[in-house]
């Protein structure tokens, strides 16, 4: 007859957990398999961009050229109409004596060195006009208006940062036009506020990457003899 004592004995070893190298040698397997899957799960089209604000030089005075402006379709000096600008941080206040005009008013207003940091440039405006674009010489960045927040989005591509930064002048400006055509005109008072931003990306791919490396260092170190999970141990010769 089996003593009850051998019995648990031989249930003991049944059930032994195993030994510490091999549990860190079947974690060493997973994460070998494991993290290429997620890699391919979580690649470059899903890393997480950041927009950063950015603050730029902005011009002590700044400087509006109006062109091609008109009153009622009958073509007026610019002169004539007494416009004139203010800036107060990232606000820019366009005034004028004679409402009511159309045409193109070039805005000189920071220095174009943030341009190469920047990704997104946003323009809030107290109207929606026929088009804002930022001169870049023949390549014109134009912006795409979103009614509900009554602003301009310009993302920059690395192409648009390019041109922008080879115009001859050391400012951005940016061209605000209303067209006879669309029967849009300037009122006494136009406000429009500029931010810019950078981005910073965190790359998930590579951040899972050099996690698994380590990891694997880990089990490597916690699958010998001489390290364990309670401590290091120095075995005699």
């Amino acid at each position: 007859m089996v003593s009850k004592s051998k019995i648990k004995n031989e249930v003991k070893k049944a059930f032994r957990l195993p030994g510490n190298a091999a549990v860190m040698s079947m974690m060493a397997v997973i994460l070998v398999c494991a993290a290429p899957a997620l890699v391919s799960i979580i690649d470059d089209s899903v890393n997480q961009e950041y927009d950063t604000p950015l603050v730029p030089n902005y011009m002590d005075s700044v400087l509006i050229y109006p062109n091609n402006t008109r009153i009622q379709g009958e073509v007026v000096a610019s002169s004539d109409l007494g416009v004139s600008i203010i800036r107060e941080d990232n606000v820019i206040s366009i005034l004028s004596d004679t409402p009511g005009y159309s045409g193109v008013l070039t805005i000189f207003f920071m220095d174009k060195a943030v341009i190469s940091d920047t990704t997104k440039i946003v323009i809030g405006s107290s109207s929606e006009y026929s088009s804002i674009s930022i001169d870049a010489g023949d390549h014109d960045v134009h912006g795409v208006y979103d009614p509900e927040t009554q602003e301009y989005t310009f993302t920059l591509s690395s192409i648009d940062r390019h041109y922008i930064m080879s115009t001859d002048s050391d400012f951005v400006s940016i061209n605000v036009t209303n067209t006879v055509a669309s029967g849009k005109t300037y009122s006494a008072v136009e406000t429009i506020s500029v931010e810019v931003y950078g981005s910073v990306m965190i790359p998930y791919a590579e951040i899972i990457i050099g996690a698994t490396g380590a990891l694997l260092l880990i089990c490597a170190l916690l699958a010998t003899p001489w390290v364990s999970t309670s401590g290091l141990t120095i075995r005699r010769r």
